[in-house]
């Protein structure tokens, strides 16, 4: 090669060998180093999502290549130095304008997204080049300290977030009614409480209690059943024979028995749900 460096200044090389190898889009790239192989990706798939597909066809998307600028019998191309990528080459050739406005549009913005800590973008676009166009083209256009931060700003955003149970939510109206319980001081719309707190409540608190309101729910129903059968033994008195009377009043102390077994039962739930709400609810609002 005519010289050691690239165009942008990024160390050139005869072999690919000491490069980074990529995945973007379902194709594999050469990269100058891992930084460059994150912003590369960062690009490369924001603009099969927002400007066109990546056609993924033979010979239609280049990386690395060890040659010098076309047209230049000197200058080495910024390809031999893994810092430039060309994309979807066999729809934009060298020399032509093939982008629409809107299309354009985006790959700026993609561009300008991808930026040092200073905010200054770390790509360049064929496509703005002043002379020839190279609308495939894309490269590196900033030092190896300056895309190490670009790309360690892509590596934070893509990081999955973490959660920290401590932090405060505020209720909406919505959330006020739905976590207010009878008996309790009721929740109220703008009060702040913890991510913890609601794991809690919404999920094995808040079936705990869900399964002693049905419970109660059962418990009241039998109840009204054997009041019922009380009433049946009072209207016999009336109407009915001697043994009618004997029957419906044994079968009503038989039924009174189950529904003082029922009430303490009931008293019990009851004093449990107390417990289980107390558990759960005892961090103050703010």
């Amino acid at each position: 090669m005519a010289q050691r460096y690239s165009q942008n200044g990024w160390k050139a090389e005869t072999t690919a060998r000491n490069f980074t190898r990529f995945q973007a889009c379902g194709e594999g790239w050469w990269a100058a180093n891992d930084d460059v192989a994150v912003v590369f990706t960062e690009f490369i798939e924001r603009f099969n999502a927002e400007v066109e597909p990546v056609y993924q066809k033979l010979l239609d998307d280049w990386s690395y290549a060890n040659r010098l600028i076309r047209g230049s019998s000197t200058v080495v191309s910024n390809h031999g130095s893994g810092t430039a990528i060309d994309i979807n080459a066999t729809k934009h050739p060298l020399g032509t304008r093939t982008f629409s406005a809107k299309k354009l549009k985006s790959m700026r913005k993609i561009k300008d997204g991808i930026t040092d800590d200073a905010g200054r973008p770390v790509l360049r676009l064929g496509a703005d080049y002043t002379g020839r166009p190279d609308e495939m083209h894309v490269e590196i256009n900033a030092n190896p300290a300056h895309v190490k931060q670009a790309a360690n700003k892509i590596r934070k955003k893509r990081e999955a977030p973490t959660m920290d149970l401590r932090t405060k939510v505020t209720l909406t109206d919505a959330g006020a009614r739905n976590m207010t319980v009878p008996g309790y001081t009721p929740r109220e719309s703008g009060q702040k409480l913890s991510l913890e707190y609601l794991v809690l409540w919404g999920g094995p608190g808040m079936y705990r209690i869900l399964g002693k309101v049905d419970q109660l729910h059962a418990e009241n129903a039998a109840l009204a059943a054997q009041i019922g059968a009380l009433s049946q033994a009072i209207a016999a008195l009336a109407t009915g024979s001697a043994a009618d009377v004997a029957e419906a009043f044994a079968q009503g102390i038989a039924d009174m028995e189950a529904a003082a077994a029922s009430v303490l039962q009931n008293a019990v739930a009851e004093l449990d749900l107390k417990l289980v709400v107390d558990d759960i609810a005892d961090e103050p609002a703010q």
